[in-house]
């Protein structure tokens, strides 16, 4: 279930690290080959970390976008206009928290350090990653009349650090852990990890959605803000389960060596029966709190440090 491995001599690469103690440089993991389509990029790192993202310009099959043709036209700033003059660009690193939220958490000036390799730069300081959560991201080029050219889509994945006040999102790491899938030794016939970290960011996403989504009354959680880490931890898992469900379901096939039937894919039962035990008490976890929710948005609560009552 990891990305497939990159095998195109026109796919992007993992920069090594050539950043320094107080700077680190973090690439994205999981880059795909050009037979993987549409998968979203991870950026992971750390509450309050000062960090220099080097990210790569591709499109939906991982081929990197080429900015040759753009080569000495980007501007630090998209004050300009490019009536009368020659027409200019802006590299912007963008984060919101949610599709729908129509506010930008992040917006901030990128550098292209490599236009044959579409390879780009971005800072972000304390204030930029003081915010724990995963983040819908972009890497993109403007023109100077705002018009979008190219973007590349990312998931930023800002883990809790202990010395920041604020509530702690569960985290991929988590993810991995509660389904012991964190090294390639945990899982001797696949001699890789099962999920992607693309994968688990959008499963932890996705129960988020649901339950804003789901009965009255609606809500606008995020990643950053809701607070029901069992609960949510247990649905990650679920849907992680479903997926690989729903892949050896397409890959199976029984084949036989020396008279013995051998098929490593023939897990559909064991994943589709974890998942639906999971998302089953997901889904009655939602219902029980909208039903809550209601009560209280109906008759109020009166709280003390003994009793709840209702009036």
């Amino acid at each position: 279930m990891s990305d497939c491995i990159p095998t195109s001599s026109t796919k992007p690469t993992a920069p090594a690290d050539t950043g320094t103690a107080d700077l680190p440089h973090t690439p994205a993991s999981d880059f795909g080959n050009p037979t993987c389509l549409g998968s979203k990029f991870v950026l992971n790192v750390k509450q309050g970390q000062r960090v220099n993202l080097t990210l790569n310009l591709v499109d939906r099959t991982g081929t990197v976008i080429d900015l040759t043709p753009i080569s000495g036209k980007i501007i630090t700033t998209s004050s300009s206009s490019s009536s009368g003059g020659p027409l200019m660009y802006t590299a912007r690193f963008m984060a919101e928290e949610r599709p729908d939220s129509h506010m930008l958490t992040m917006d901030v000036p990128a550098v292209v350090t490599d236009y044959a390799k579409g390879i780009v730069e971005v800072q972000l300081d304390r204030a930029q990653t003081n915010r724990p959560g995963i983040f819908f991201a972009q890497v993109a080029i403007f023109d100077t009349d705002g018009n979008l050219m190219q973007s590349t889509p990312y998931w930023l994945s800002v883990e809790h650090t202990v010395q920041t006040e604020s509530n702690g999102p569960i985290s991929i790491a988590e993810v991995r852990l509660i389904l012991r899938d964190v090294c390639p030794d945990q899982n001797f016939l696949l001699d890789d990890v099962e999920f992607s970290d693309t994968e688990i960011a959008f499963c932890i996403i996705r129960p988020i959605d649901e339950f804003n989504e789901t009965y009255q009354p609606k809500t606008s959680y995020t990643a950053s803000t809701f607070p029901w880490r069992s609960h949510w931890l247990n649905a990650a898992s679920g849907y992680l389960m479903r997926m690989a469900a729903n892949s050896y379901a397409r890959n199976y096939l029984d084949y036989g060596v020396s008279g013995a039937q051998i098929n490593l894919q023939n897990k559909v039962k064991i994943y589709t029966e974890l998942s639906s035990q999971l998302l089953a008490e997901w889904k009655e976890f939602i219902k029980s709190s909208k039903l809550e929710q209601n009560i209280e948005n109906a008759w109020g609560t009166q709280r003390s440090s003994y009793v709840r009552r209702w009036f």
